[in-house]
């Protein structure tokens, strides 16, 4: 990531309210398309599964 960026985090709440099945489309940083979650700055916190850029 570059200067003056900022990542994003993808997580539930708890056991009992998790967040599945996430599809990030097309998303592109400064004109490229980002191909990993890495990439693109997304961490996948606590109680988050299934999360993918495509």
């Amino acid at each position: 990531m570059g200067q003056g960026e900022v990542s994003s985090c993808v997580r539930g709440y708890n056991e009992e309210y998790q967040v599945a099945d996430v599809k990030i489309e097309n998303l592109s940083i400064r004109g490229r398309k980002a191909q990993s979650l890495e990439e693109a700055g997304i961490d996948v916190g606590p109680f988050a599964e299934n999360v993918w850029i495509c």
